[in-house]
């Protein structure tokens, strides 16, 4: 199949530079996150996880330690994951919309602890981290309007 190269590009790494490649750009997209993120996001998401992990601790019938290790092998596959294929292109999008597959796994993550869990708690972080999202994207889309208004009126 032959690669189309535009804004992102569709051709794979060389098989010699797969893993470094693949690294490389999943370092870019979480670099991406650490720096656009808020650190209030980054606190709320942190949250998410550790009640995640915590409550499936709690409410396991089986070994805990073995449990543990387990939710934590999922969380660090979730993040690997996160990005899809992106990380293996040579030429990935690394525009917010790219970033989709982070969110699913934090809502994922999130209705996951909030359906298992009776406490109020883990329930207000997910609302706090829904209305910070929802705020910055009712933000970002009127900066946005804004920004090509006053792009269009220095053209005049």
């Amino acid at each position: 199949m032959r690669s189309v190269e535009g804004y992102v590009g569709t051709s794979i790494w060389p098989i010699q530079y797969f893993w470094g490649g693949s690294f490389s750009n999943s370092y870019q997209y979480y670099s991406n996150v650490w720096y656009d993120f808020w650190m209030e996001w980054k606190i709320l998401i942190a949250l998410i996880i550790l009640h995640y992990v915590y409550i499936g601790v709690r409410d396991s019938n089986r070994n805990k330690i073995i449990t543990f290790l387990i939710l934590i092998c999922s969380v660090i596959g979730g993040l690997v994951l996160a990005f899809g294929l992106y990380p293996v292109l040579q030429y990935p999008l690394f525009e917010p919309r790219g970033m989709y597959g982070f969110g699913v796994m934090i809502a994922l993550l999130a209705v996951t602890a909030v359906n298992t869990c009776r406490d109020y708690f883990v329930k207000l972080i997910c609302l706090g981290l829904c209305w910070c999202f929802f705020a910055f994207s009712f933000t970002y889309g009127n900066a946005l309007s804004k920004q090509k208004d006053i792009q269009i009126l220095e053209f005049i």
